[in-house]
């Protein structure tokens, strides 16, 4: 999904738009996540959370231009595939958690994160690992669920904080992108994206909020403005 028209030149252009879908995402799946947790849905809880958090990983390689972006080894899961035969295969999850280390706008608390919650969703997805204890040849139950859902629980309840330091965070990549093309994507997506899959009216409603409040931050604090009516056309 592409907001802009394919004339325009921007310095790291497709990495700015790319970068917009991911944090979309992330903020869709981090209200799913929370309205599964206040119904006690844990296995989708552990899933949404997951999901939340990874994408919101991919947006941060993005928007780090140090970050090497390898021909064949980058995808956003959307259109942009057919779009861009530069990045044709999915980026694997180890991967994403490997290059996170060094991303200048990742702290250490997003990365463990992001690797407690994978250890939790693969849980629910595949049940408790099984290790064999060799000496005497049975197997035991490693069963991470009480701790790590506590970790999770109060994870998802700071998110929220994270979206809302995206402005300060991206002092650090300010002169590598254009942050007027990344607010004008998101503006232009908040709605496009989340329509299209069919998210419920509530979460679509919550993200289109969140979004509209980090673009405005966005705008004070670097000092621009985006013509929302040209963009909502």
């Amino acid at each position: 999904m592409i907001i802009l028209a394919e004339t325009q030149e921007v310095p790291n252009r497709d990495r700015i738009v790319l970068a917009a879908n991911e944090l979309i995402k992330s903020i869709a799946f981090y209200y799913s996540a929370q309205t599964e947790f206040d119904t006690n849905n844990k296995p989708l809880a552990a899933y949404s959370t997951y999901y939340s958090l990874f994408h919101t990983a991919q947006f941060c390689l993005l928007v780090d231009c140090r970050i090497p972006m390898d021909e064949g080894d980058w995808l956003a899961n959307d259109s942009m595939a057919a779009r861009s035969r530069r990045w044709s295969t999915p980026l694997k999850h180890d991967k994403v958690i490997t290059l996170l280390r060094s991303c200048a706008v990742a702290d250490a608390k997003l990365v463990s994160t992001l690797e407690t919650s994978r250890t939790l969703r693969e849980f629910f997805s595949y049940g408790p690992k099984l290790i064999r204890n060799k000496p005497y040849g049975y197997f035991v139950y490693v069963n991470p669920y009480a701790e790590l859902m506590k970790q999770m629980t109060d994870f998802i309840k700071s998110l929220r904080e994270w979206y809302f330091g995206i402005p300060e965070i991206l002092l650090k990549v300010r002169y590598d992108i254009d942050l007027t093309l990344l607010c004008i994507q998101l503006w232009g997506l908040k709605r496009l994206y989340l329509r299209t899959f069919e998210y419920p009216p509530d979460i679509q409603r919550k993200c289109n909020e969140l979004v509209e409040q980090i673009v405005s931050s966005m705008e004070n604090k670097y000092e621009f403005r985006i013509n929302r009516i040209e963009i909502d056309r």
